[in-house]
């Protein structure tokens, strides 16, 4: 048996999983967010995820493994299926909220932060958006 995995269009490896993780990155991301990730650069631009292949310090927004002592262990970054965005300061974050509510049932949940949005398409009924404070 064969498997064939997507390979994002607009994503390297090292913005989805941390650096010991990036040779075999497909095992360890959703292809369902994979493709929305894809989806969501395509319409809105530049978004980052991880950032440390060019010096910054983010490298868990993406894929978290279970040892990395950020967040906690049933969160659904753990399991490939939750992604932290930053838009670049022209995107309006409420017109991403209202894109993926309207177009993208694959996205579950968002949350909106004061540095971006949280997505997941984790196991529940219908799109919840929750707005930090």
């Amino acid at each position: 048996m064969r498997y064939e995995f997507y390979k994002p269009v607009y994503f390297r490896p090292a913005e989805l999983v941390p650096p010991r993780f990036a040779i075999n990155w497909y095992k360890y991301c959703d292809g369902t967010m994979l493709i929305a990730l894809d989806r969501l650069r395509d319409r809105f631009g530049s978004i980052t995820i991880n950032n440390y292949l060019w010096g910054g310090n983010l490298q868990y927004a993406g894929y978290r493994p279970f040892d990395s002592g950020t967040g906690s262990n049933d969160s659904q970054h753990c399991f490939g299926r939750a992604f932290d965005l930053k838009f670049g300061s022209q995107v309006d974050l409420e017109e991403v909220i209202s894109h993926i509510q309207s177009s993208m049932p694959e996205i579950t949940i968002v949350r909106k932060y004061n540095w971006g949005l949280h997505i997941d398409n984790r196991n529940c009924i219908k799109q919840v958006t929750w707005r930090s404070k």
